[in-house]
């Protein structure tokens, strides 16, 4: 490794990964994960009343 401020290919990675890591979870915090609220519809059987 050099002095001359250079770093390591393995820092180099792992800066990498870190920094990849980080846009992914500003991109999830943006998005959210939201979806618009639906209703949940489906036919329900009830027993026949007397």
């Amino acid at each position: 490794m050099g002095g001359n401020g250079t770093i390591g290919r393995g820092a180099a990675m792992l800066l990498g990964a870190a920094l990849a890591l980080l846009l992914l979870l500003i991109y999830a915090w943006f998005d959210g994960g939201e979806e618009p609220v639906r209703p949940i519809t489906q036919p329900v059987d009830l027993p026949e009343q007397a």
